[in-house]
């Protein structure tokens, strides 16, 4: 396949998942700050994983949790999704097979590969779970 095939086809995927609405609005569950959507499209299995969780998208939502209405986890806690079914960067929503977010500030885009997927993975854990610690500390002085 060529580079260009494969761009386009990647390009398409982003899109796509951009505009994708799969279900009924769902109430929201937590409101995320200093978010990442970490996108597996370009590694390799993917495509055979993603078909067993059908209609995720090959991308997760990183970030720190500022509130959770469902009270599964405290403010200010690092979180790590499941795979997303819907992504609406113009609204700032998030959703996945159990939940919704709202996302709120600036985040980032971020690719893996096969070469960078351990390495960018521990990397990004190890900035939220910093930021988190950062914002628990600041709530509780």
């Amino acid at each position: 396949m060529s580079k260009s095939k494969i761009t386009r086809s990647q390009k398409t995927r982003f899109e796509d998942s951009l505009q994708y609405d799969n279900s009924a609005p769902q109430k929201v569950a937590g409101i995320v700050i200093e978010w990442r959507i970490i996108d597996f499209d370009n590694t390799i299995g993917f495509d055979r994983i993603a078909k067993l969780v059908e209609p995720a998208i090959p991308q997760v939502l990183m970030g720190v949790l500022v509130s959770d209405s469902k009270g599964r986890f405290e403010n200010y806690r690092p979180i790590c999704t499941s795979s997303l079914i819907g992504l609406d960067l113009q609204n700032m929503e998030v959703t996945t097979l159990n939940s919704a977010y709202k996302l709120k500030g600036p985040g980032q885009k971020i690719d893996l590969n096969d070469r960078n997927i351990h390495r960018l993975m521990q990397k990004s854990k190890a900035e939220v779970s910093a930021l988190a610690k950062s914002y628990r500390e600041r709530a509780l002085h």
